[in-house]
């Protein structure tokens, strides 16, 4: 409970900082309710994933297994954002990481994607507290598979042993590392139409010869 309550505290403390901060500016376009609307839509944000890791911790036995489902739940989460951002942006409505800024900070402001984002927070964390109160102190709601009575030839060796330990992190970041090849290889070849339609960037990139491809 302690840590649950700190990590509340850290994000009110993250929005009373973050908005007064851009409130200190003076900048007439960066109002208080805009301010304070982004600050809440970060405090959330935060809280939201603080929730899940909280859920996770309470149904997988190890922190090894909760980390790697709560990175990812959030890397598919992003994954499909990035996707339906480009291809359809009504199918974002659906994604919570999508609805810090579909409400349009320091323009429409529009709460209701904050709200849907603190109902959903507080029904993650309940069900995690839920789960917390009803498991034995050092256990978890999936009971951890009973391993082999004896290792294999491979696994006896310090390479084997290392792969082993590590195999979680590594599959983790070769299938991150794919899919982010993917991404940017999918728009890798508009980026002269991009550069040629932003008058900025063509500005800043008028002195040079080549393409950016080349």
């Amino acid at each position: 409970m302690a840590t649950n309550l700190l990590v509340l505290l850290h994000t009110v403390l993250t929005i009373i900082l973050v908005s007064g901060i851009l409130v200190s500016y003076n900048v007439s376009s960066i109002d208080l309710k805009g301010s304070l609307y982004f600050a809440c839509s970060l405090g959330l944000a935060s809280l939201l994933g603080a929730s899940i890791a909280y859920l996770c911790a309470q149904i997988f036995a190890t922190s090894a297994q909760a980390r790697g489902i709560f990175f990812s739940i959030v890397g598919i989460l992003y994954v499909l954002r990035a996707g339906t951002d480009v291809s359809n942006l009504t199918l974002s409505k659906f994604n919570p990481l999508a609805w810090t800024y579909l409400g349009h900070p320091f323009y429409q402001n529009n709460w209701y994607y904050l709200i849907g984002l603190f109902l959903l927070t507080l029904v993650v964390f309940s069900i995690g507290l839920v789960l917390e109160s009803s498991r034995d102190l050092g256990s978890s709601t999936i009971a951890p598979k009973k391993g082999k009575t004896k290792a294999s030839k491979w696994l006896a060796t310090p390479l084997g042993f290392f792969f082993y330990l590590n195999r979680a992190t590594i599959i983790s970041w070769l299938l991150a590392d794919g899919v982010i090849a993917l991404m940017y290889g999918s728009i890798y070849g508009d980026i002269d139409t991009f550069v040629s339609s932003n008058k900025l960037i063509s500005q800043m990139f008028a002195n040079n010869s080549t393409t950016l491809i080349n």
